[in-house]
């Protein structure tokens, strides 16, 4: 009779500890391939022996982690104060697609890209990476050089698998909005002018703008500037535009508090259309209408590319891009 070193006897009852395949492999006298395929879900092992396997694991309290490791998937952020403030847009999106894989079924495991080096090919398949467009071909670029693929959200990188927001169709969408309500002077506000999105949402204002019929003019296109968004924003003041797209996700708030500083009348004195901040942009005065990403359309996106990578079907590394949403609220005013 086989003995486990790894029980406890409750009220006449033995109950099993922390066993390891190991043990259930001795207990039903197979090999531990075997045991590691019915808890991988691979073919290969009859209906009797996966019961028999499933059985005892479950008396043998047995907790199969360490089987599963191969589809474990790195989230590899700059650091771990993302997640302090789960308002910032990168946090709101790291937790959609986080969700999506933990309802996928995959482990996940959470690193700075300090430890990076620390990863283990044959226990991580794939890492979503999360930082800044000044360090995403470095952090790339080691990942890639101990065999990690990558999958990256709103960014692209030489080598890596990207999923993203359509941000120029977000720009195409919130220009024809306001050419719709009779605006043909519109300015563009931009959090950075360096940024991958950014690039993308002025090359999109501008396909609106000729597909309109009307000029582009540097004099509106305007960047949040190292003395603030009240300076960049009292610059659109100053031009005559009668209509704004506020795009980066993280300067909303911020350009809405100015403009009530510079006491500019939302959509009296300038329509806004800005991108989508849940649930804040619904509890501007006025409320907002926002060019917003579809987040959970993107998690799904990775989640799949993330499956194919994990399944070694070797999908293809173009770009997958999510259309976003046109909200309308009341912060456009017709000028027809």
């Amino acid at each position: 009779m086989l003995e486990f070193t790894h029980y406890i006897t409750l009220n006449r009852r033995t109950v099993y500890v922390s066993a390891d395949i190991n043990q259930i492999a001795r207990a039903c006298n197979v090999s531990k391939a075997t045991v590691s395929r019915v808890f991988t879900q691979k073919p290969g092992v009859s209906d009797k022996v996966r019961e028999k396997i499933l059985d005892m694991a479950r008396k043998m309290n047995y907790s199969p982690k360490q089987v599963i490791a191969r589809d474990t998937v790195a989230v590899v952020v700059a650091g771990l104060d993302v997640f302090y403030n789960p308002g910032r847009f990168q946090g709101l999106l790291i937790s959609a697609v986080m969700a999506q894989f933990a309802k996928a079924g995959y482990d996940l495991k959470i690193t700075t890209i300090d430890d990076i080096e620390l990863l283990v090919p044959s226990y991580i398949k794939a890492a979503m990476v999360f930082v800044g467009d000044a360090i995403v071909d470095e952090v790339c670029a080691r990942l890639e050089k101990i065999n990690i693929p990558v999958v990256l959200n709103n960014m692209i990188s030489a080598g890596a698998y990207s999923v993203s927001d359509d941000a120029a169709e977000g720009a195409r969408k919130a220009v024809n909005c306001l050419y719709q309500n009779g605006h043909r002077r519109i300015a563009l506000v931009l959090d950075t002018p360096t940024s991958w999105a950014s690039r993308q949402r002025i090359e999109g204002y501008r396909q609106a703008l000729a597909e309109n019929s009307l000029p582009y003019d540097d004099y509106l296109v305007n960047y949040n500037k190292d003395n603030g968004l009240v300076e960049t924003l009292a610059c659109v003041t100053r031009t005559d535009a009668t209509a704004v797209y506020i795009a980066g996700e993280g300067i909303i708030e911020e350009a809405v508090y100015m403009l009530n500083l510079l006491k500019v009348r939302v959509p009296e004195d300038l329509s806004v259309v800005s991108c989508e901040r849940s649930p804040s942009s619904r509890w501007f005065t006025p409320p907002h209408t926002t060019i917003s990403q579809n987040l959970e359309e993107i998690a799904v996106k990775s989640g799949e590319l993330i499956t194919a990578i994990i399944n070694g079907e070797n999908p293809s590394k173009t770009l997958v891009k999510v259309s976003p949403a046109l909200i309308e609220r009341d912060s456009v005013r017709s000028l027809k």
